[in-house]
């Protein structure tokens, strides 16, 4: 990325930013990588995000779904809890 910015005298913010929107193909230049938008460190070629932050990702959205419907089913069951209790009350 330093040596293609130092050749062509356009940024690596810049060559990224063109990466990123598919104006530059890194298929060709393997070497070509640029780095991770949450982790900064992994350096990827396609995307925004390296493997492990998309892992990561995937795993906090799939927790929060799963919890979702728990306090979802959490609230049906104490709704039929106090339809019963007030049947009985009445």
């Amino acid at each position: 990325m330093t040596e293609l910015s130092e050749v062509t005298g356009v940024t690596t913010r810049q060559i990224t930013k063109f990466i990123r929107e598919g104006r530059i193909s890194v298929i060709d230049a393997p070497n070509l990588s640029y780095p991770c938008e949450v982790c900064g460190t992994t350096y990827i070629q396609e995307g925004n995000m390296c493997p492990a932050c998309r892992t990561r990702l995937t795993n906090e959205l799939n927790q929060s779904v799963r919890d979702g419907q728990a306090k979802k089913d959490n609230e049906t069951s104490q709704k039929s809890v106090y339809a019963a209790i007030d049947k009985y009350n009445k």
